[in-house]
């Protein structure tokens, strides 16, 4: 830059012999003044002149300013009226000034400014000039909605082929063209299954315009042109990947789902769980029928009829629209038609085009799902959605009372990791979605929990939003890629936390209560005591026990004291032990008897649940995969009840507190947040009440060191 700079201006160590006057008087064959060759590399461009470009002259020179940001880090030198191998010619005033507003032209297409640093007269005489201009981009701070949408069914019904075409606009040839670009690994181009969790991105901008790839080239430019973002998570639909299906709609917070059924398929189990599952975590949904070019007038109808009878089946209790027009599209979300009780469904097909553009149309209106509210919801009502309890009985409510929950310190920044990466020359690189507050460049940070319940300090290096566009802040629930430093171990379920107010100077009543509960033990407490490694704590609370409030919607058998399962709580998957049970008061535990005959021909007592306590509730559940009926067993295949012997349990269709503790390591988990259970067949889901803070060691001194 000093030598660039020199070129225009009087060196104070040199003096007058190397300024740029004296440079211009060096003689060259082929030119009067010379200056040192362009390089490839770096953030320095020549250019003699840009006058009237061509459309295709034009891409090309927006995509070689972009590459000189990129090496500058946001900052580019352009030098007018010099040629690439440093022949410095000048300009005339007329085509200075044209060449000056075609490169503002190109800034202004990468939300970047131009400043004038130096003019320098080449030739007295001819009045030719040369300027050195700084091209600086803009933080791409501008606020836009970041939707997510997950894209559900079962395997081979055109899910990632839907995605394919909605972002390319280019029509599917049948046999998966549209797909290839999405897919992520090898044997999923091979076999045409999804696998794992792939993301594609298309917006709309402020006049409701689709911007795709059809319309630029890459993400950076569908992100600089959206309002409006829409992230699709195309998840995968065979049984063997249910874990990986069921992390997409806890862990990427998904304001959407669309439910993919195929007119050559029909609605099957995978289906039914998948829409089950979106139920169950208050998800909003829409139904698509792919494929529709293969279904005759006739077939469709009857799958149409097929598809309202699910929706109006006892506790699903959810209203059929089927969208034919844009009026249709508005009406599925108008607040006068009750949003949140329609189900819109689609006519598509990836191959001929059609349904695409109303589903267009109904994503650009659909208004963003508001997290925070529904978990301030939870929170208050401490307990499972009244919806999904419905679905399966009555819906006795067991309040928690205040005195039983300890106070929680709420951060004012929380962003939950999924994704960690090591980018060479910059370091560890986090990724994952931004639940509350705001984070900007250069905050300070807390990355935990640790193994011993600690949390460290890290400072935020540089922001990405979706789509790999920098940027210098990110609100809540967008998506991003955090680089931090200094580097330190990080692992999927982590949290970054933000506390900015003064939350280190604590009133004195309040340090006295936390120092009371520290010293109680292991069930209260407020605070971390200093770690082993020397590493500082926070008031952030890591927790390796929790109590929850489940309701078990499908269990073979019994669940007790010891089982083990696989926890779901937004970005967090872990194995957990269940270490006690308590049922709800006046619930009935004991499952109703029926009289069976077994092999041997002798009357037997085997178990038939009934719903809630007993109480013979009709059967409201999706007939599904998760097999939640309340049909006797086959006989000869009789489950024999230990009359609780071994304490409470929990059956199909019950609800209770249920305590769990987790098997690998300490998670951060806060009261309110929604939790699933899952262990092959086996689901439950429920709401988090309380939370118990893991202390590193089994005894803590009384007079332990306190970081406030």
């Amino acid at each position: 830059m000093d030598e660039l700079i020199g070129l225009f201006g009087v060196s104070e160590e040199d003096g007058n012999e190397h300024s740029y006057e004296a440079q211009l008087m060096s003689h060259n064959d082929d030119c009067q003044h010379q200056v040192q060759p362009e390089v490839e590399e770096g953030n320095v461009e020549f250019k003699l002149k840009l006058v009237n470009p061509t459309d295709s002259r034009m891409e090309h020179l927006v995509t070689q300013m972009k590459w000189r940001l990129r090496e500058g880090h946001g900052e580019a030198i352009y030098q007018i009226g010099v040629e690439d191998r440093g022949a410095v010619l000048g300009l005339c005033q007329s085509e200075l000034d044209t060449s000056l507003a075609t490169l503002n032209k190109m800034a202004q297409r990468l939300n970047a400014d131009i400043t004038t640093l130096r003019e320098v007269v080449v030739d007295p005489v001819a009045q030719t000039k040369a300027v050195e201009v700084l091209v600086r981009q803009i933080p791409s701070d501008k606020p836009f909605i970041d939707m997510r949408v997950c894209v559900l069914g079962n395997v081979d019904c055109g899910k990632s082929t839907l995605v394919g075409v909605l972002t390319t606009r280019q029509l599917d040839s049948g046999r998966g063209r549209a797909r290839l670009n999405l897919l992520r690994h090898p044997h999923e181009i091979q076999t045409g299954h999804t696998s794992s969790v792939c993301h594609e991105i298309m917006g709309f901008d402020s006049h409701g315009k689709p911007v795709d790839y059809s319309v630029v080239r890459n993400k950076e430019e569908i992100c600089e042109m959206s309002s409006k973002l829409i992230t699709f998570i195309d998840l995968p639909g065979c049984q063997k990947s249910l874990k990986t299906t069921i992390f997409g709609l806890t862990g990427y917070y998904p304001d959407y789902a669309l439910i993919l059924i195929a007119a050559n398929q029909g609605i099957v189990d995978t289906t039914r769980e998948h829409f089950a599952l979106a139920l169950a975590l208050n998800i909003p949904c829409a139904i698509l029928i792919t494929k529709a070019d293969l279904l005759s007038p006739a077939a469709l109808e009857n799958m149409k009829a097929q598809i309202k009878n699910v929706l109006e089946f006892p506790g699903v209790d959810k209203m059929c629209l089927f969208v034919e027009k844009k009026e249709d599209a508005v009406k599925a979300v108008s607040k006068r038609f009750r949003p949140e009780q329609i189900v819109p469904v689609f006519v598509t097909s990836s191959v001929n085009g059609q349904g695409m553009d109303l589903l267009k149309d109904f994503l650009n209106i659909f208004p963003q799902r508001n997290v925070t509210e529904e978990s301030s919801s939870c929170l208050s009502n401490d307990r499972v959605s009244s919806s999904f309890c419905s679905f399966f009985g009555d819906d006795d409510e067991d309040e928690v009372k205040e005195d039983d929950c300890f106070e929680h310190d709420e951060p004012d920044a929380d962003f939950k990791i999924d994704e960690t990466f090591i980018v060479p020359n910059v370091g560890c690189v986090v990724g994952g979605i931004l639940q509350k507050g705001v984070i900007r460049r250069g905050d300070e940070m807390h990355l935990g929990p640790y193994e011993d319940g600690s949390f460290r300090t890290v400072k935020v290096a540089s922001l990405h939003r979706t789509g790999r566009a920098p940027c210098s802040i990110v609100s809540q629930n967008q998506s991003a890629a955090i680089a931090i430093k200094p580097n330190n171990p990080v692992r999927k379920g982590m949290v970054l936390l933000a506390s900015f107010g003064s939350g280190t100077d604590e009133t004195q009543q309040s340090r006295e209560k936390t120092i009371h509960y520290m010293k109680m033990g292991s069930k209260l407490g407020c605070f971390n005591y200093m770690s082993e490694n020397g590493q500082a704590g926070t008031k952030f609370k890591a927790s390796m026990e929790l109590e929850a409030e489940i309701l078990i919607l499908f269990h073979p058998t019994k669940i007790q004291p010891s089982f083990q399962c696989t926890l779901h709580i937004d970005n967090i998957v872990q194995s957990a032990v269940i270490k006690s049970i308590t049922l709800q008061d006046g619930m009935d535990v004991s499952p109703k008897r029926n009289k069976t005959v077994s092999l041997d021909g002798k009357e037997k007592e085997c178990e038939r649940i009934d719903g809630f306590g007993g109480n013979g509730a009709q059967s409201s559940s999706l007939p599904s995969v998760s097999n939640i009926d309340r049909s006797p067993p086959p006989t000869g295949r009789t489950r024999t009840s230990s009359s609780n012997e071994g304490g409470p349990c929990l059956f199909t269709n019950q609800k209770g507190h249920v305590t769990f503790r987790f098997l690998r390591h300490c998670e951060y988990i806060r009261p309110g947040m929604r939790i699933l259970l899952r262990q092959g067949k086996t689901k439950g889901i429920g709401n988090i009440t309380k939370v118990f803070p893991y202390i590193h060691g089994a005894n803590v001194p009384e007079d332990a060191n306190l970081e406030m």
